[in-house]
C-alpha cells in the first residue's frame, strides 16, 4: 500500500505481448515494464551445473530504459497492472528480464492457484 500498488488479486492470467507489468525485487525495488514476448524459449542461461533452456517463458523490458531487474531479483513475482500474479522472475541480461508463467510454477509445485 505504501507504494500505491494494486494488491494481489489472483493468478492464472497468461501474459500477452504489450501487457504492462510490475515487480518489487530485492535489488532494484519497484520497477515497471512491458511484456515484449509472451511465449518463447530462453537460453542458454548459465548455471553452475551447466546451461539451461526454459520453455513457455516471457520477456519483459523496462518502460523507462533502466533495468527492469538485476542480480538478486530472481524469485520476484511479476504482476499485471491490475494485481494478477502472472509470473516468476528467474533471469535477465540487463536489458531483458525473463520470467516463467505462474501457472507453470504452480503445476510444477503441485500448488492450487489463487484464482
Amino acid at each position: 500500500p505504501s507504494r500505491g500498488l494494486a494488491p494481489p488479486t489472483g493468478a492464472i492470467k497468461a501474459p500477452v505481448k504489450g501487457d504492462l507489468v510490475f515487480k518489487v525485487g530485492r535489488t532494484t525495488g519497484y520497477t515497471r515494464g512491458e511484456v515484449k514476448q509472451a511465449t518463447t524459449v530462453v537460453g542458454p542461461i548459465g548455471y553452475t551445473h551447466g546451461p539451461c533452456w526454459f520453455r513457455r517463458s516471457f520477456v519483459i523490458e523496462s518502460l523507462d530504459g533502466s533495468a527492469f531487474s538485476a542480480q538478486g531479483d530472481s524469485g520476484s513475482g511479476i504482476f499485471s497492472e491490475d494485481g494478477d500474479l502472472i509470473g516468476l522472475l528467474y533471469a535477465g541480461n540487463g536489458t531483458q528480464t525473463y520470467a516463467c508463467r505462474i501457472e507453470d510454477v504452480f503445476a510444477a509445485l503441485s500448488v492450487l492457484s489463487m484464482a
